[in-house]
């Protein structure tokens, strides 16, 4: 026996898996949710337009001279995955860095003894 155990056994490979499958269903659901969540977003944007337009006694949907709404497109939305995708990309980073670190120094520092 060399000493190794099976690489399945290791807890990073199991984080780096489920990081990377994370990752994945990112990037596939991305575009689903960017059109959920800005029609989310839309409701609630119109929704405070509402709210201000009473508040200031204008008649409903009548935009002030120099106030112009920017809604949310699917590409553009208030809230984006993208902290998600970046803390999902720092496990991943890690833990195959330390796997490939146990896998390939720690065998080094073994099989030199």
């Amino acid at each position: 026996m060399d000493g190794h155990q099976p690489i399945a056994e290791s807890p990073w490979f199991w984080l780096t898996i489920f990081s990377a499958v994370g990752l994945l269903f990112l990037i596939v659901i991305g575009p689903k949710y960017g059109r959920r969540q800005s029609q989310l977003e839309r409701q609630y944007q119109a929704r405070g337009q509402v709210h201000r337009d009473v508040a200031e006694g204008r008649p409903l949907g009548e935009l002030a001279q120099d106030e112009a709404v920017e809604y949310s497109t699917p590409q553009k939305t208030l809230i984006t995955l993208t902290p998600l995708k970046i803390a999902i990309g720092i496990v991943f980073v890690v833990s195959a860095g330390m796997l490939i670190r146990r896998r390939v120094f720690c065998s080094k520092a073994y099989h030199s003894q």
